[in-house]
């Protein structure tokens, strides 16, 4: 079955509540990707068109399509009655599950507050320091730097946690916090971005409740006019939760200020160094998007060596995967597969039982910005 981030766009998105974190969907090209995504970052999945030479007006009249009047209320009905119906939340796991499905019950909370919570409660624990933080929405007046502050507290030997740390003191221009973060991350001795928490919680629990029976019926029915084949209520809940996982804070947009030559001087060396350390690690991570933001930057920075020319094909490869994976199908509820096995593995892997991995050895991208990162230290 394919069509699996048109349904997750126009299905979750549709009628699952807003994020607090106003993800947006991210269309460069028709022809290429569609990318739902937070700061800069986000899972990338692959966009079926509509039709091959499919247009934004297209997309927006088979959007159209996929609305029933007030299944948006009917589901946030059933997400509340699920957070009424549980027991006082006994370990922090329990309580990050509730919190999400708060937030999915009720757009008018504030989000900040109730993941905030999660934090006063269980101020050793890991999981809910990163869901505090990545659920804190710097435009509604969430102190994200202060979250970050305890973030590496709990987790202090993670880069990632650092990473996160510096992107909160870039926003309010700390100059001196973002740069002692950034080498705190080069040299931590773990880097774990902590993707996919978000989907494992929720798909459990939205693979528990019964589908709509008014509004079922309708979501069945487009999707089987998108993908061919009538979604399953199991393959519903995989997109929603890998959806509410595409909408949290991903930590690392602030690299991009941080790791890049400017107009009329060069990073100092130590920068430098600590620029290529965290990049490396974030280009070696299994999500596209991290290792695509991270290639674009670490390149430059390599100069002509053994390790740019294995980056550099890296990237090579990344594209092809990325230009072949609209006109690949794919199977519909593999989420829990894209998170075990990992993104960039899990599309390889599917491209190769299709024909169409690996690249040929003299493929190049059009794009010329893309083929001069390729070629230049070549």
């Amino acid at each position: 079955m394919g069509g699996v981030v048109l349904l997750a766009l126009l299905l979750a998105w549709r009628i699952w509540p807003e994020r607090p974190q106003g993800a947006s969907l991210y269309q460069p090209r028709v022809q290429d990707i569609a990318v739902t995504q937070s700061n800069g970052a986000g899972l990338l999945l692959p966009l079926h068109p509509p039709g091959a030479n499919a247009t934004p007006s297209a997309h927006r009249r088979l959007e159209s399509r996929t609305k029933v009047p007030n299944c948006d209320a009917e589901q946030r009905r059933e997400f509340a009655n699920w957070v009424t119906r549980q027991p006082p939340a006994a370990t922090p796991d329990a309580d990050i599950a509730q919190a999400l499905m708060r937030e999915l019950a009720d757009r008018e909370l504030s989000h900040h507050e109730l993941f905030g919570r999660l934090t006063l409660r269980w101020p050793h624990d890991v999981a809910a320091a990163w869901v505090s933080w990545e659920h804190c929405p710097r435009a509604r007046g969430c102190d994200q730097l202060a979250r970050a502050r305890h973030l590496v507290v709990v987790d202090g030997n993670n880069g990632a946690a650092w990473l996160a740390l510096m992107d909160s003191a870039l926003h309010v221009r700390d100059e001196a916090t973002q740069e002692y973060a950034l080498a705190r991350a080069a040299r931590s001795p773990v880097f774990d971005m902590r993707r996919g928490g978000t989907y494992t919680r929720l798909y459990a629990i939205l693979l528990e409740l019964p589908p709509s029976p008014r509004c079922w019926p309708h979501i069945a029915n487009q999707s089987q006019e998108i993908s061919g084949e009538p979604m399953t209520p199991a393959e519903y809940a995989d997109l929603a939760a890998h959806g509410s996982e595409l909408a949290v804070a991903i930590p690392g947009y602030g690299l991009r200020e941080a790791c890049t030559d400017g107009e009329g001087h060069r990073l100092a060396p130590s920068r430098r160094m600590d620029c290529i350390s965290v990049l490396a690690r974030l280009a070696d991570q299994p999500t596209i998007s991290d290792q695509l933001r991270a290639l674009r930057l670490l390149i430059p920075l390599l100069g002509r060596s053994e390790t740019s020319r294995f980056r550099q094909e890296q990237y090579r490869q990344l594209l092809w995967l990325l230009r072949k994976m609209p006109f690949v199908r794919f199977p519909l509820g593999s989420g829990a597969r894209i998170w075990a096995q990992g993104e960039v593995d899990f599309f390889q892997s599917q491209l190769l039982e299709q024909g169409l991995w690996p690249p040929p050895p003299d493929w190049l991208p059009a794009d010329e910005d893309s083929r001069k990162l390729i070629l230049d230290a070549r």
